[in-house]
């Protein structure tokens, strides 16, 4: 554990350099050519791990959870590590238990990505906001994934303005 914190400390120091930062500061680099480079290091298209990225956030809104549930098998790892500031918990059930618990918190609010989605190699970092239609960023964060075999292997939720 205590290495995957210092590592992500390390990623977030150097600024995670995405494919789509590179590609938006430098009109040479086409997205076909960033998707191929993408898809060498982790068997992904920058697209698909977008695509991940955007189903992860749905789960997070979804009220059925039922549903929620069967999408939850689909997008993360039997195993996945979701490491939060106030708790870090494994597997499925327990992932589907605590959405089931942040919305029964904050009934009316949804999530919503509040930046472009950044990847690289097998690791993508998401900018969110979660709140309701009238205030969409009343709680701002962002997620940083580490994706194995196609789905979330592990999940780093960063919340903003939390005092340490």
């Amino acid at each position: 554990m205590k290495t995957k914190i210092i590592m992500l400390a390390i990623l977030i120091s150097m600024g995670f350099s995405s494919n789509l930062y590179a590609q938006e500061s430098n009109p040479k680099i086409n997205s076909e050519e960033n998707n191929k480079k993408q898809k060498k290091h982790t068997g992904m298209s920058t697209v698909e791990i977008e695509t991940l990225a955007i189903k992860h956030l749905d789960i997070w809104t979804d009220k059925n959870a039922e549903k929620r549930n069967k999408s939850i098998k689909e997008v993360y790892t039997v195993d996945v590590e979701i490491v939060d500031p106030f708790f870090v918990i494994n597997g499925h059930s327990k992932l589907n238990d605590f959405i089931e618990e942040l919305q029964a918190k904050h009934p009316g609010f949804s999530f919503s990505i509040s930046q472009p989605i950044e990847s690289h190699n097998n690791i993508a970092r998401l900018f969110w906001q979660f709140g309701p239609d009238t205030k969409p960023d009343t709680i701002t964060g962002q997620d940083i994934f580490v994706i194995e075999n196609e789905k979330i292997k592990s999940l780093y939720i960063f919340i903003d303005g939390l005092e340490n």
